[in-house]
């Protein structure tokens, strides 16, 4: 297994989580060591998630806000299916292909076990207990139609195909038997559905001035203070993670709370609201700098900010999007280098530079507005 394109350069060595033949354990049955393997540590060296837990918090390797977990618990009731599946995201997410491919990035992992888990929540309904049902014709054609009944895009049912390839292009790391022939993705997601993701909404042109105005005043206002923005995310991330290492270790301790059920399992909104009693700082204090530079926007605890946040980002999309006509796996992978100008014929053209996913992963570059330098 792989794991350097999951840390940053400074994360301590020591705490990396280390190689395990999970393999053997799986095809052995050895159950109980496999559920107790490591998947994630932080950087103080703290276990944020085993094999045989049903959400992995993986914080350390997304190191973003949102979408930092892997939920395997809709299978809770299905133990089969989700042991398989997360042998192979754990194949996805520590690289662990034999053919030497490029590793995805934990994005790219998550996205793979969220379009792979339409098929999965299939074989459950149907008992099945392994993708390798699918190497029967009927329930081949039961899954084609089950899929073409939820109405999805041709986008969305292509990425689901290329996840099941996914799994069956690291045949020879899990050797788990699937005997299922590689999907033409892109061709069968064309035969199932005539429905191209890339809708054309037309909106009308008050309403659009009116969407892209609001979006430009917002990132004009808040580019200035654009460092304190990102620093005053940092210190409320910062602050979250020490209060829930210090619940954590008085658990550990002993020492007993409301989000602990009965059965050992956790109240997850109770758990939360816990670990905000046990901040070091208080979070206004942390955001209070940045208040006072925006006293027209309410910034008066970490919800606000998160909220505010979250409408720069929109904003953000908006512009770069609609003035590029970007998709929004391309829009995703854009970094404060994306932009720059290019002169043909004598005319300044604003230009971004991102990667899209069309036929393999490769850089593209697209003409947009003045603005999306700004976004």
């Amino acid at each position: 297994m792989k794991t350097s394109h999951l840390y940053t350069s400074d994360f301590p060595e020591e705490h990396k989580v280390q190689c395990v033949d999970i393999i053997t354990l799986y095809h052995e049955g050895r159950f109980e060591e496999l559920d107790a393997v490591v998947i994630c540590k932080d950087r103080d060296g703290n276990v944020t998630a085993t094999f045989g837990q049903s959400n992995w918090d993986c914080l350390p390797f997304s190191r973003k806000k949102e979408r930092n977990t892997l939920n395997f618990s809709m299978f809770d009731a299905a133990p089969e299916l989700q042991r398989e599946l997360k042998i192979f995201t754990v194949g996805w997410l520590f690289n662990a292909s034999p053919k030497g491919k490029k590793a995805l990035s934990f994005s790219g992992a998550s996205s793979r076990l969220t379009d792979i888990k339409k098929v999965y929540s299939f074989l459950k309904e149907q008992n099945q207990t392994s993708l390798a049902a699918l190497s029967s014709a009927p329930l081949r054609l039961k899954l084609d139609n089950f899929l073409q009944e939820q109405g999805y895009a041709q986008g969305t049912l292509e990425q689901t195909f290329v996840a099941i390839n996914g799994a069956i292009g690291d045949a020879g790391w899990h050797n788990i038997p699937l005997d299922i022939k590689p999907i033409k993705s892109n061709k069968e997601a064309q035969r199932l559905s005539d429905k191209d993701g890339q809708q054309t909404l037309v909106i009308p042109e008050r309403l659009c001035h009116a969407i892209y105005g609001k979006a430009i005043a917002l990132i004009e206002e808040a580019l200035p203070h654009a460092q304190l923005l990102a620093d005053t995310e940092s210190a409320l991330q910062d602050n979250y993670i020490a209060g829930k290492r210090i619940l954590d270790s008085k658990v550990q301790q002993g020492h007993s709370y409301t989000f602990m059920n009965g059965d050992g399992s956790i109240d997850n909104r109770k758990y939360s609201t816990a670990i905000a009693d046990y901040q070091p700082r208080e979070p206004h204090s942390l955001i209070s700098p940045l208040a006072e530079k925006l006293p027209h926007v309410p910034l008066k605890n970490a919800n606000e900010f998160k909220r505010y946040l979250g409408q720069l980002i929109t904003a953000s999309y908006i512009v770069c999007g609609g003035f590029s006509g970007m998709r929004d796996s391309e829009l995703d992978k854009l970094t404060p280098n994306s932009y720059y100008k290019d002169t043909l014929s004598g005319r300044v053209h604003h230009m971004l530079q991102s990667h899209t996913f069309k036929l393999g992963e490769k850089r593209e570059t697209w003409v947009t507005a003045a603005s999306s330098k700004t976004a």
